[in-house]
């Protein structure tokens, strides 16, 4: 039940991750450290990647969690994975990764062992997949749906599956790939689909259409240089409008806007008259309305509902207005070097050092929001 939302982290040091949740290599059958039903977003996460930064994901969630939602974050040059997600060791339903946009990514944008529904994100660049599914620690791809993704990769592939152990959708997605492949699958049988999807660059490993797709024609204004400002709305006549498979649309957009059906390729639901939501680019995406249903889906099919709403308050709402950072060192920013360490090399979480070098001032002003809280009176706006 934790909630993060709205956090600037930016310029990290050490292992350098912008959120580490869960933790590393637990005992077999252990729950110690596991984050579930849980948020994590609107944050605005970038700069992981300086000459002191060992590691620098920008949002990884340890083996074993589960029901969590990561959705509404820009994310930018990072070291390490913008989103990588482990397997959710069969303890609950799968984590939904969603309406994000990333970019500068220092190895896939998105890593995923097993266990996730990513739908409806933006990729402009990675220095190695766009979405990659595999094998990692304790998972292996299966459980997987990813749909209505719209990946513009200058090098790499777009998306890429390896060792597939169980089910994985991959459908309605918008993949183009200057130099890559706009689908490689190594291994995986009967239990992966492949439907719905169109852009550059082919498909390889396995039996699938892809529709034929052009940068020029199909978006409004797309380039291949990694970055904002670029405008990945479609265009109108262009090959990702009502193209794509009616079985696996999704409720909402990028945008949170309702798709009522209509099966258009990547994170947009087309509109004549353009991009009526929030334009790409280096700060706080807007704020997105929540699905359609109210409710925040987090299963395989997009029904079950996560019990998250969102809000952490009295009245449904905690709010960072300002999405200014809070000042907690002389630049005005939030030192996020105090991670304990990142479990990859096997080190784990040192989880005591979590708010390491925090003025004590934010500790008493957070225990005085709870007593607000438990009065039954609304925390003042920041």
């Amino acid at each position: 039940g934790l909630v993060f939302r709205r956090n600037h982290i930016h310029h990290t040091s050490g292992h350098g991750e912008g959120f580490y949740l869960g933790v590393n290599n637990k005992p077999d059958g252990s729950t110690a450290g596991t984050m579930f039903n849980s948020l994590v977003e609107g944050n605005y996460i970038h700069d992981l990647s300086g000459p002191g930064v060992s590691q620098g994901d920008g949002i990884e969630i340890k083996d074993g969690s589960y029901n969590n939602i990561v959705r509404d974050n820009v994310i930018h040059d990072t070291n390490y994975p913008c989103i990588l997600t482990y397997s959710t060791v069969g303890n609950g339903p799968p984590n939904v990764i969603e309406r994000n946009v990333l970019w500068g990514c220092g190895d896939h944008a998105i890593q995923s062992a097993a266990d996730a529904i990513i739908r409806n994100n933006i990729i402009l660049s990675a220095n190695a997949d766009g979405i990659a599914m595999q094998p990692h620690q304790a998972g292996s791809p299966s459980n997987h749906v990813v749909v209505h993704n719209t990946i513009i990769l200058p090098g790499g592939d777009a998306l890429s599956l390896r060792g597939a152990s169980g089910t994985v959708l991959i459908a309605n997605n918008a993949l183009y790939a200057q130099d890559g492949r706009a689908i490689f699958v190594n291994g995986g049988g009967a239990e992966v689909v492949i439907v719905g999807n169109a852009g550059v660059g082919g498909v390889s490993g396995f039996d699938a259409p892809l529709i034929a797709g052009d940068l020029g024609a199909d978006f409004r204004s797309a380039h291949y240089d990694g970055a904002p400002p670029i405008d990945v709305f479609p265009a109108a006549g262009g090959a990702l409008v009502g193209a794509g498979e009616p079985a696996h649309v999704r409720d909402d957009d990028f945008n949170g806007t309702a798709r009522g059906g209509v099966a258009d390729i990547g994170a947009y639901r087309f509109d004549a008259g353009g991009n009526p939501g929030w334009v790409l680019a280096e700060a706080f995406k807007d704020e997105t309305a929540p699905p359609p249903d109210g409710d925040a889906d987090a299963d395989i099919d997009g029904d079950v509902d996560a019990d998250i709403d969102a809000d952490a308050d009295v009245d449904g709402d905690i709010d960072a207005d300002s999405d200014a950072d809070i000042d907690a060192d002389s630049d005005g920013t939030v030192d996020a070097d105090v991670d304990g360490g990142d479990g990859d090399d096997g080190e784990g979480c040192e989880c005591g050092a979590v708010g390491r070098g925090r003025p004590a001032g934010l500790g008493l002003l957070a225990l005085g929001l709870l007593a607000l809280v438990r009065l039954g009176r609304r925390p003042p706006k920041w």
